[in-house]
């Protein structure tokens, strides 16, 4: 599950799905991930995890 992952584990999985786009796309998908990316490199662990449950927290939104 997604919600388990540490900022490591996150940054791995990212990483790999980045090389796997820039070897067959060449989008906006592509620009958004590595600065996804860069900003998770720059946020410290207890931020991120702040984040991930804050996230985790919202309640789904359906669409009348």
């Amino acid at each position: 599950d997604i919600l388990q992952k540490s900022k490591a584990d996150m940054l791995e999985l990212l990483k790999e799905d980045l090389e796997q786009l820039e070897k067959t796309t060449d989008n906006e998908y592509v620009n958004d991930l590595q600065t996804a990316i860069d900003t998770l490199e720059e946020v410290t662990e207890e931020q991120y995890q702040m984040v991930k449950m804050a996230i985790s927290s919202w309640e789904p939104v359906s669409e009348n």
